[in-house]
């Protein structure tokens, strides 16, 4: 009874041979979305601003309430991800001339963030371990037992190696490494087996909710210290009606509700928001330090639009746990250096290190890694 596209798209893959009529419900709504947010307003906006005739949004910190930025006029963080236009479209956000766009990723950032509060030894791990023969295996070398390395460094090969019993080098990425990949995900944002069944079935995982509960069971005895983390945060939301994060609080209603599907949203609630704020906060701190060493040196050299050069570093949009930019083209890769540095070190350390990877390209479609 739901048009939400992830329902759509899980349907689709489970029926879209008997149904041609989900996949054209799917192009539709993906069309409107673009045309009617997009397509239909981006000339207004345009014009909007006469001195430079590019696109301003209004950006607002205040408007979630785990911290992460909010954008409108346009809603730039909604671009679509799927559909046979929305490739097309992100190839419309283009660089100037010698310029190029550029991106940097906090990878795993929330599971990160988890294994710190939770402080579960098999995350710690993985975040922490260092392969010493690392290149060796990489280059085709087998200098140590590289299926044990990899179950020590990578969460994701861990869990499939749990649930299907199947070394990390026999995996194979369809059938057991993204649907773990998924759950662990999944596992950070406290989602219900339900939420996990969409997801998996989304990734072309055949799975009910029974299934899809067994995965998730999965991770509470992989990394064991994780549930009795979620069981205090909690029991500090009915003690105290709200959960702390990173010097802030967040009200949790219905945490004490008589109704089952209020109160379990509330749980979920005082579980994840404590791991996606403060996510946030290192993104924000990491904002911080970029405008601090990195931006503020390039203006004061005279690196900026107009400029004497007429080369320059804008910074655009803060994604989820991304960062874009545009950069002059001879510049990017002392950029991304930099950015790379800066945004290991937010003054909010974690228990394990943060890591970092960066992209670059023409447009929002044509990016490739440093």
């Amino acid at each position: 009874n739901s048009t939400n596209d992830k329902i759509l798209e899980a349907l689709e893959k489970e029926h879209g041979h008997e149904y041609e009529s989900i996949s054209d419900i799917r192009e539709y709504r993906e069309t409107f979305k673009l045309k009617n947010t997009f397509v239909d307003r981006i000339p207004d906006f345009v014009h909007r601003y006469h001195f430079d005739s590019r696109i301003h949004a209004i950006f607002r910190t205040t408007r979630v309430i785990t911290g992460r930025l909010a954008a409108s006029d346009p809603y730039l963080l909604a671009q679509a991800e799927h559909g046979k236009f929305a490739k097309d479209f992100k190839a419309g956000w283009e660089a100037e001339d010698g310029h190029v766009l550029a991106g940097w990723d906090e990878s795993q950032l929330e599971l990160r963030v988890l294994a710190d509060l939770s402080q579960d030894p098999v995350m710690l791990e993985a975040f922490r371990y260092e392969c010493p023969h690392r290149k060796q295996w990489e280059a085709g070398k087998t200098a140590c037992d590289r299926d044990e390395c990899i179950l020590k460094s990578d969460l994701h090969a861990r869990l499939a190696h749990k649930i299907f019993g199947i070394p990390p080098s026999r995996q194979d990425k369809s059938k057991h490494r993204l649907p773990s990949k998924t759950t662990n995900f999944a596992l950070s944002m406290g989602m219900t087996c339900y939420g996990l069944m969409v997801e998996l079935r989304r990734n072309g995982v055949d799975v009910d909710t029974d299934g899809a509960q067994q995965w998730i069971d999965a991770t509470d005895t992989l990394y064991k210290l994780v549930p009795r983390y979620k069981a205090e945060k909690i029991a500090e939301a009915k003690r105290n009606g709200y959960v702390r994060f990173g010097g802030r609080i967040r009200y949790i209603g219905g945490i004490r509700s008589w109704d089952e599907r209020l109160r379990s949203e509330a749980e979920r609630f005082a579980f994840s928001t404590p791991i996606q704020g403060t996510a946030q906060k290192i993104m924000k701190e990491a904002e911080v330090v970029i405008w601090n060493d990195i931006l503020m040196p390039y203006y004061r050299d005279g690196y900026f639009k107009g400029g004497s050069k007429g080369r320059w570093v804008e910074p655009l949009l803060q994604v989820h746990d991304a960062i874009k930019v545009e950069v002059a083209e001879d510049m990017a890769d002392d950029l991304h250096t930099k950015m790379v540095q800066a945004m290991t070190k937010a003054p909010t350390q974690l228990s394990v290190p943060l890591g970092v990877e960066g992209e670059y390209g023409p447009n929002f479609r044509d990016m490739k890694g440093f």
